[in-house]
């Protein structure tokens, strides 16, 4: 698609008017604010289309940066424009409150760093969720508490899916478990807060000893020593019930397997 600079109108298929971007250097978009209302929609999606062609050729997102940077800078800052190709120069994460603001201004930007963008909302779904766990935590996982938690999340989890997420993915997670850093695979994006919940749940009642042990656990820790963990949480009964029945199962299960004697 290509953008007249004089008229604002669209004159041909993926490909943008050279003689546009003048209007950043010179500031003719800030001296005609009605004429630049009007047309800097057109235009960016313009750049966006010239973008998804130039990405389907091959052309790295940082040359295309470079190509149009007067065009795009149309709507954000030289500094922030600065900042987020040094990011792709050095294969890095933009700055999150640079990449926040590109990405409200300029539908083609928001096309670039898409990638970037469910990053950072991912990184933030994490925060958000690290400092959920905590408010738990400091409230004893009050049954009406862990309800409202689980409810928020899977709303968070929706949003993280509406915006691109995929919501079926394997890969490879680290979280904290009995006072130390763990690696699990997990599915989908709801395994992100179900196995930290999980995990700081029967931590924390291993460590007060509402929960037991399992022999494994047992043979590294008992009650009260499990580091970095409180030793005066105890969940409610109806909380702690699954993780109750799976521990009392595996422990007769095993109890039962030793009395057995070794294989001949």
């Amino acid at each position: 698609m290509r953008v007249n600079a004089e008229r604002g109108d669209v004159v041909g298929p993926q490909r943008v008017e050279v003689r546009f971007p003048i209007g950043a250097r010179t500031g003719s978009h800030l001296k005609h604010p009605l004429v630049w209302q009007t047309m800097s929609s057109t235009f960016d999606d313009a750049l966006s289309d010239a973008y998804n062609t130039a990405f389907s050729r091959g052309l790295p997102a940082l040359n295309f940066l470079r190509a149009h940077r007067a065009g795009l800078e149309l709507y954000v800052t030289p500094a922030d424009m600065g900042s987020l190709m040094a990011s792709l120069r050095n294969n890095v994460n933009p700055n999150v409150e640079v990449l926040s603001r590109a990405l409200k201004v300029s539908k083609c930007m928001a096309n670039i760093f898409a990638a970037a963008a469910r990053q950072m909302d991912y990184d933030s779904f994490l925060g958000s969720l690290a400092r959920k766990l905590k408010d738990l935590e400091y409230c004893g996982f009050l049954s009406e508490d862990v309800t409202a938690f689980k409810q928020g999340m899977r709303k968070a989890t929706a949003a993280l899916v509406a915006a691109g997420h995929k919501s079926f993915e394997r890969r490879e997670v680290d979280l904290d478990f009995m006072g130390s850093a763990v690696s699990v695979t997990r599915s989908g994006v709801d395994d992100d807060w179900l196995y930290r919940y999980a995990a700081l749940v029967k931590t924390l009642s291993c460590n007060s000893g509402a929960l037991r042990l399992l022999p494994w656990e047992a043979a590294l820790y008992e009650a009260g020593t499990i580091p970095m963990a409180g030793m005066t949480t105890h969940p409610p009964e109806e909380i702690l019930a699954d993780f109750a029945n799976v521990r009392d199962a595996v422990a007769h299960k095993m109890a039962g397997e030793a009395s057995l004697g070794p294989l001949s």
